[in-house]
This record gives structure tokens, C-alpha cells and sequence, in this order.
């Protein structure tokens, strides 16, 4: 699968929907092996139905399933909207083959997993028991809040304007099944 972040491109662009250089590059280069696409949140610069509807259009340009991970720069009533038609919920799981897939959305309550996609995704990894590999989706880098050997990764902002639940709620969860593989990937 593949994996892309901040999709709108360059904050000094206008382009409304999905970067049109990076679209191109997308629809022109998809491998066989490439079964679906993730995008890890900022998929439009302003959240308005008009940015939303090219998007839709967009997606539909790409030969492949794609599924959004909430963006700060999606999170609006329109792009609320999109996602819950799009996924029925701002976060979801999905699975592919033994894989699992899940998205959280940590603009509800920023920075923070609120309890509710807490309670989903313990109840997803219990009732997936099969899914070694869990792939856990994020917009933002919410685990380097708190931690100095993460302080050498690079993000958005020089330091996040918030503090992280990270790792006094999901960690534990991750660590609660010792045979599962946890992958976390973020796009900001």
C-alpha cells in the first residue's frame, strides 16, 4: 500500500484540492503491488464542500482505494462530513488480508485520542485476534510529546501546541498484546 501525507502540497500554493503535480505522480506511477492508498491527514488547505468536492473528484482519477486519516487542515463541518461519508466516522479500522488498519482522528479533542476511539480500537484489536500487523494511522506526531529521544524529529511546528494522552492511554494498549506489531505513521 502506499502512504502519503499533507497532500495539498506547499502552504504557498492555491491549489483547492490534492496537489496536482503529486496526483499526477500518483496516477502515473501505481505498481501492481500497490493495492490501496493512505493519506495521513491535510489532504485540502482550506476545509470547504467546494475543496472536499474536487477531492472527491481526485480520488475518483486514482485507480486505487484510498482511505483519509482527519487532518488539522481537513477538521471542519465539511470535512467531518466528507470523512463520515466516506468512512462513517472521522476514525475507523479497516482490514485488508490479516492486516489491520486503523485511523484515529486527534483533532476531536487536539492532541489527545478521545475515550470513544480509544474504546473502538481496543474492541477492534480484540475482535481481530487473527491481525498480526496492526497499522495505526495518525495526522500528527502525537507520540513525540514528553519524550527527549524523540526531540530530533521534525514536524510542523517547533513543538506541538498540545500535550499528547499518547503514551499514558495508547501506549499501554499496544503493549497489552506483547505477539501483535504495532506500525504507527503519521503525516504531518
Amino acid at each position: 500500500f502506499l502512504v502519503a501525507g499533507h497532500v495539498y502540497g506547499s502552504h504557498h500554493d492555491d491549489n483547492k484540492g490534492i496537489y496536482p503535480k503529486f496526483l499526477s505522480k500518483v496516477k502515473n506511477e501505481i505498481i501492481d503491488k500497490d493495492k490501496f492508498i493512505i493519506f495521513t491527514g491535510d489532504i485540502v488547505r482550506n476545509s470547504t464542500s467546494e475543496s472536499w468536492g474536487i477531492v472527491e473528484s481526485q480520488l475518483k482519477e486514482i485507480s486505487l482505494p484510498s482511505f483519509l486519516v482527519m487532518g488539522n487542515h481537513d477538521f471542519s463541518p465539511s470535512g467531518i462530513s466528507f470523512f463520515n461519508e466516506k468512512h462513517g466516522n472521522t476514525f475507523y479500522s479497516f482490514k485488508k488480508n490479516n492486516d489491520l488498519f486503523f485511523s484515529f482522528n486527534v483533532n476531536l479533542s487536539w492532541g489527545n485520542i478521545t475515550q470513544d476511539q480509544l474504546s473502538l480500537f481496543k474492541e477492534t484489536i480484540n475482535n481481530h485476534s487473527d491481525s498480526n500487523k496492526v497499522f495505526v494511522f495518525f495526522h500528527e506526531l502525537i507520540w513525540t510529546q514528553g519524550k527527549l529521544k524523540y526531540l530530533h524529529i521534525q514536524h510542523n511546528f517547533l513543538t506541538y501546541p498540545f500535550k499528547s494522552n499518547f503514551w499514558t492511554d495508547i501506549f499501554p494498549v499496544f503493549q497489552s498484546f506483547p505477539k501483535r506489531h504495532f506500525y504507527l505513521i503519521a503525516g504531518d
